[in-house]
């Protein structure tokens, strides 16, 4: 939907090519569900040549309790949308037959005293005006009921709204498991992988987008992020965030499915739908805020 609505973008500002008072560069990236493609097109000079100086991205959303084609935009220059991390974490222990537990080092008991321990960080070390996620996801090892086995592995996820605090978040799972190792007399390696910052958005480009799609579709067509997700913040990620770091940016989403209407699951929900029927309206929020931002910044 993405990909056909700016196609249909594309369209329509060649078609009006002569009231553009710049150039516009259209980013049909790959790789977003993954966090790389927005980098990868960074590093191959998408900003450059000519040199970019705002950018804007549009998202679909689905199941919300809202009606289709209702554009949500941000309210305030500031994130919108976490940064993510992944980790995955190595326990070695020592094997040993279930009958002998005295022989062996645990992993799995070093897994499950880890897991609890790395819920601490959230609960207990970050600030409760702050936001952060600390997500387990993979807890695995053994493969018979009667033997502890040696190793063990966890993978899991982080999300936050900042960097210091990211880095915070990284540097604590490394002493965190370090010492529950020490502890049980385990081995434990962390893996860490930086995916992508936090999207930031810049509170002119966020006016303009309000500006330029009441212009559009009347000034009912949209909502404040903050009438839709209290706080204003959404939890999930987005590598358009390696844009917004270059670059001022805003974010626009437009709901494609009404809860009402039959549309009751989110986004990445096995049975999640889809409404093309604002297709349309994507493709010209795109054109009217390229069109209307060069027009504000010649």
């Amino acid at each position: 939907m993405h990909t056909s609505m700016l196609l249909g973008a594309a369209e329509i500002l060649k078609a009006n090519e002569e009231q553009l008072r710049g150039t516009v560069k259209l980013m049909f990236q790959p790789g977003e569900e993954t966090l790389h493609g927005a980098k990868m097109m960074l590093e191959n000079g998408i900003l450059e040549n000519p040199k970019v100086d705002a950018a804007m991205m549009l998202h679909v959303l689905t199941g919300m309790p809202i009606p289709a084609g209702q554009f949500v935009v941000p309210e305030a220059g500031e994130a919108i949308s976490a940064s993510s991390d992944w980790f995955e974490v190595i326990i070695r222990g020592r094997g040993a037959h279930g009958a002998m537990p005295s022989a062996a080092v645990d992993p799995l008991n070093v897994a499950a005293h880890l897991h609890l321990a790395l819920q601490g960080i959230v609960s207990r070390e970050i600030s409760p005006m702050e936001s952060a996620v600390l997500t387990i996801g993979v807890m695995e090892g053994g493969s018979t009921n009667n033997v502890i086995p040696d190793t063990a592995r966890m993978k899991g996820s982080v999300r936050t709204f900042n960097a210091a605090l990211r880095d915070e978040m990284e540097t604590r799972i490394h002493e965190i498991s370090a010492g529950i190792g020490v502890t049980f007399h385990a081995k434990v390696d962390v893996i860490y992988t930086r995916g992508c910052p936090e999207v930031k958005t810049e509170s002119g480009l966020n006016h303009q987008m309000r500006t330029t799609i009441a212009n559009t579709f009347g000034a009912s067509s949209f909502i404040g992020i903050t009438q839709l997700i209290p706080g204003g913040k959404l939890m999930g990620s987005e590598d358009f965030a390696f844009v917004s770091q270059a670059v001022p940016s805003t974010s626009v989403f437009i709901n494609a499915g009404n809860t009402e209407e039959g549309y009751g699951y989110p986004m990445h929900h096995p049975k999640t739908m889809f409404s093309d029927e604002v297709l349309y309206k994507g493709a010209a929020a795109y054109a009217a805020f390229a069109r209307d931002w060069l027009e504000s910044n010649r």
